[in-house]
């Protein structure tokens, strides 16, 4: 009886609504999952991203938050466009999204299912203490080379683990730039691993790391030595901010073959880059150490 509803209302903002409609949406998503066995519709499933959506206009119950968790274990859902207004209702309990995540990451078909990647997106912008200690799960997902393509996040966030954390970091950095090097992505390239985004989030996570991973500057360095890096990465702001924050001195950054206006100043423009992301880092710092309330009231 819901189908037809759900259908008229597809992609209509909630915000018009009452509760009601939410109410059914509810109760409809509520019914799919009590039932394993049934085929789940379309217009069923795209109703997961208004569901969400209706979660930033009241209190949310806590029975909905476990109704979304389960939405998302279930995989006859793909479509978690708005969920991070699940998030946002969640609050500071937000760091429960990490294991049903990354569970379904871990099941998902990597070359199948890369809509799925929001949801790995997602996890660099949970709690800071969510990631303080990994799970089995986030081991294995971070262990599979191209699954691992799914979660950015995760990969990225691994640096709130501190020290630990570099020389993983600099292994999935090293394999995801051969395979990248080795397996070129297809004109298709939804239906193939991102190798780019598990680089850019190791990458990531190594440059938040800074002093802490500087241990590993000639494991890093070593990848260009190896012919992994392309000359537009190494001379990109990206690798050259990454160096700086292992501890290579600014004036060592050689500038690129060809200099252009860009570079005029190289090295200047280099101190420039490293200190803006370091005022950015502490702000970042700063803002994580105030009490909940006090980041809600700004």
């Amino acid at each position: 009886a819901m189908v037809p509803l759900l259908e008229r209302h597809a992609g209509l903002d909630l915000s018009v609504d009452s509760a009601g409609l939410a109410g059914g949406i509810r109760d409809e998503l509520a019914a799919v999952l009590a039932d394993p066995a049934r085929v789940v519709e379309k217009p069923t499933a795209d109703m997961v991203p208004a569901f969400f959506d209706a979660m930033a206009r009241r209190d949310v119950p806590a029975a909905e938050i476990d109704l979304a968790i389960r939405i998302i274990g279930d995989r006859r859902f793909g479509n978690f466009d708005r969920i991070y207004q699940l998030m946002a209702a969640m609050g500071d309990d937000a760091g429960r999204l990490k294991a049903p995540i990354v569970a379904r990451l871990l099941a998902t078909h990597p070359e199948r299912d890369r809509a799925l990647k929001s949801l790995g997106e997602l996890l660099a912008r949970l709690p800071r203490a969510t990631f303080a200690t990994p799970s089995v799960e986030d081991v294995a997902l971070l262990a599979d080379p191209e699954r691992r393509t799914l979660a950015p996040g995760l990969i990225a966030r691994q640096a709130d683990r501190g020290a630990a954390a570099a020389p993983l970091l600099v292994r999935i950095l090293g394999e995801q730039l051969r395979l990248a090097k080795t397996e070129p992505r297809s004109r298709k390239s939804w239906e193939t691993p991102d190798h780019s985004a598990a680089v850019q989030a190791a990458m990531a996570g190594l440059t938040r790391l800074g002093p802490a991973a500087a241990n590993q500057l000639g494991a890093v360095e070593a990848l260009v030595a190896q012919g992994l890096v392309h000359d537009g990465m190494r001379n990109g702001e990206g690798w050259q901010l990454l160096l700086m924050r292992l501890g290579k001195p600014v004036d060592d950054i050689p500038e690129p073959e060809r200099p252009s206006v860009i570079t005029k100043d190289f090295h200047g423009r280099l101190r420039s880059v490293l200190a803006r992301y370091e005022r950015d880092l502490e702000r970042e710092q700063q803002r994580r150490e105030q009490p909940p309330n006090a980041r809600r009231s700004r």
